[in-house]
């Protein structure tokens, strides 16, 4: 069983290619970890202890998509869109796919 950590500065850069200078990717990096750690477990960041089997998958993905979208809303003009030609994207807090990789949703049997 592969144990999972959270990502750090060397191994977001694998990942994402276009990633900004190193104290930049700390930064999201540290803001988006304590994002899903509360949108995950409902309580403070600093109140979670990593267990020794780690976290799961799916949350060190959620942290990497992220990380990556704190970092576009951060560069996003004040109309919350990217685009200088007037084509533009709309950038949200926290998206959907991170939020479902946090916060999976289950199945409910059926009664009958």
């Amino acid at each position: 069983m592969t144990v999972y950590a959270w990502h750090t500065e060397s191994t977001a850069r694998q990942l994402w290619r276009d990633a900004p200078s190193s104290a930049e990717v700390q930064e999201q990096l540290d803001a988006s970890q304590e994002q899903c750690l509360e949108f995950a477990t409902s309580q403070p960041a600093e109140d979670y202890i990593v267990p020794p089997e780690g976290i799961p998958a799916r949350w060190r993905i959620a942290h990497l998509i992220q990380a990556r979208a704190l970092w576009t809303a951060k560069q996003a003009n004040p109309q919350d869109q990217l685009g200088m030609d007037g084509i533009g994207v709309r950038v949200y807090p926290m998206d959907m796919q991170v939020k479902a990789l946090l916060r999976p949703k289950r199945a409910m049997p059926g009664i009958g």
